[in-house]
């Protein structure tokens, strides 16, 4: 379990800080956009103006892009924290479940902004859920779960018989 919960809590790392080093990126590509509205919006002429439009746009793009990342890197070291501060199977149960919907949520908000990432992202969130998965043993044996597997079987009874007798 601790091993599992180290290598997870490792790639999560890395995943911040390749985030930490995207951040930079866009904002000196938004300062650049940003500087070429201005530079754009000092001359008189009406192409320059659709210029400076189609500046604004994408920086206002970059800006979305910048903050999305900003707030992924922010919950992705608090998901961090909260993992680094687990000692026991019980803290997983509390812990592990929080954080792997976390992982969840920022995967999918990365997916198309950062797709490297948002997948690293992914395999973490799935060695966290099969750790929690094999440290806490639900019970599976609930009257509804009991219910719901009879009528499943059931109805995969019914269907083959519906299928021809192999010869």
């Amino acid at each position: 379990m601790i091993k599992t919960l180290h290598q997870t809590v490792e790639l999560l790392r890395n995943q911040v800080k390749r985030l930490e080093m995207t951040i930079p990126r866009l904002e000196r590509h938004e300062h650049e956009l940003f500087n070429k509205c201005v530079e754009a919006l000092e001359q008189s002429d009406e192409l320059s103006k659709a210029r400076a439009r189609m500046y604004a746009e994408e920086c206002a793009e970059v800006r979305k892009l910048l903050k999305t990342t900003i707030a992924c890197k922010l919950a992705l070291e608090q998901a961090l924290l909260r993992l680094e501060t687990v000692e026991s199977p019980q803290d997983l149960t509390v812990e592990g479940v929080t954080v792997a919907q976390v992982l969840s949520a920022l995967r999918k908000r990365l997916a198309t902004i950062i797709p490297e990432i948002s997948y690293n992202i992914g395999l973490a969130e799935k060695k966290l859920t099969s750790l929690i998965a094999e440290t806490v043993k639900p019970p599976f044996k609930s009257n509804e779960a009991e219910k719901l597997l009879k009528q499943a079987e059931e109805q995969a009874e019914e269907e083959m018989k519906s299928k021809p007798e192999i010869p």
